[in-house]
């Protein structure tokens, strides 16, 4: 029927192949297919917004949205006028896929519909930050869309989601400087400092940022509001791999120097001091336990778990670990790494601690997995990984399967939550 009155269509808005091959809605148009086009559906949180490139096109009576939930039919959604090229669609079910197209209406009847664009809501999105290319990114919860992005960085070496104020710190390595942007990725503060930003933790409860710089090597503490409080020495050499991160349940800081090896804890309390928490390989990340208190580190050599009375556990000692993520809910830890036994890469959790037990969830498929940010809920969840040799992302849900990815990153990447 589509295809009936689209021929009727382009006889007569063109009267010649030539002209016909023209028209936007010729099913034949090597640019259009016949059909509307840039259709893209992004989503955040329970909505996802509809768009499309605008038509000039005679007879257009307006635009059809059709949508499938769960993998069902193509059903009417809505009908919009023609000078509209946008559409909200609301209330939509966290983890559930929807499919969405348009198709242009004339006064002869319907175009071929737009190249459908699927998209799964849920209660979060990502952050992205590119070193190399001087980027960072707001990623949908599906992980296969971009919500907001912006290249003026030079080297975006680390990020932190401030959690309720929708404010996201960006550190810039080579500008030894730190951002606060707000959800479109604008200006709101900005701090010059004397060294390198190399990493950034968040203490909400004290309301304040801990920014791990070299060259000089010490920790720069400021309110959530930009102003500066102190300055924490660090009594050794850190170097562009180190790692921080503050455990709220010892109150205390942790940080892997980098190259030179070992891990280091700080209690926040009047006279603490850094003690060697574990000596041995360098630590590549560093992620706390936001249940139990202390730390996840991935080194060369498998995980290792370390809690703030100095037990120390190594998991996985044949898997040269790339990087750890915590899911807040759990506490269990997300892993990506590459076999030492059979050069697989894998990406899995380990739950249950202490009685901990290893769960690898995506084996072999993909190569380079070097970067993962695990998704907070109870019982297995669904994780985010870095693939350097491809330059993209892949999503995957709680089973391994994959959901969604994006291109056009370079190496090395960093994750946040929002």
């Amino acid at each position: 029927m589509r295809a009936c009155a689209l021929l009727l269509t382009a006889l007569l808005l063109s009267g010649c192949s030539e002209r016909e091959r023209s028209n936007p809605l010729d099913p034949l148009n090597p640019d259009t297919r016949g059909a509307p086009t840039g259709f893209k559906a992004v989503t955040n949180r329970d909505t996802a917004r509809l768009s499309w490139d605008p038509m000039d096109v005679s007879g257009l009576e307006g635009y059809t949205l059709e949508r499938s939930v769960a993998g069902g039919s193509m059903d009417p959604l809505a009908s919009v006028s023609p000078e509209v090229t946008r559409y909200l669609d609301s209330q939509l079910t966290f983890d559930t896929p929807y499919s969405y197209t348009v198709l242009a209406v004339t006064q002869y009847g319907e175009s071929q519909p737009a190249k459908r664009d699927t998209v799964v809501p849920g209660p979060h999105n990502f952050w992205v930050a590119d070193f190399s290319r001087g980027m960072v990114r707001r990623v949908t919860y599906d992980g296969g869309h971009v919500l907001a992005e912006r290249h003026f960085f030079i080297s975006p070496e680390a990020l932190a989601y401030q959690a309720g104020e929708g404010q996201l710190w960006v550190a810039d390595y080579f500008e030894r400087a730190v951002y606060r942007l707000d959800l479109e990725l604008q200006d709101v503060v900005r701090l010059t400092l004397s060294g390198r930003p190399i990493e950034l933790a968040i203490d909400t409860a004290a309301q304040a940022l801990y920014i791990l710089e070299t060259d000089p090597d010490d920790i720069v503490v400021v309110s959530l509001e930009g102003n500066r409080l102190e300055t924490v020495a660090v009594p050794f050499e850190v170097d562009i791999d180190g790692a921080l991160a503050f455990d709220a349940v010892s109150n205390s800081l942790w940080l892997s120097p980098g190259e030179q090896g070992g891990l280091y804890r700080r209690e926040l309390a009047p006279g603490g001091a850094w003690v060697l928490a574990s000596a041995g390989p360098p630590g590549r990340r560093v992620d706390i336990d936001p249940v139990s208190g202390g730390c996840w580190m991935a080194t060369d050599s498998g995980i290792v778990r370390l809690d703030a009375a100095g037990n120390r556990d190594a998991i996985l000692p044949e898997l040269q670990v790339w990087d750890v993520s915590v899911n807040p809910v759990s506490g269990d830890c997300y892993f990506v790494g590459q076999s030492r036994v059979n050069g697989r890469w894998q990406a899995g959790r380990i739950f249950g601690w202490p009685n901990a037990q290893a769960e690898v969830v995506v084996d072999g498929i993909y190569e380079t997995l070097v970067r993962i940010q695990a998704l907070p809920g109870p019982g297995a969840t669904g994780f985010l990984v870095e693939q350097q040799s491809a330059g993209r992302t892949l999503r995957f849900d709680s089973a391994g399967n994959l959901m969604g990815r994006l291109d056009g990153y370079a190496f090395p990447l960093e994750f946040a939550l929002e």
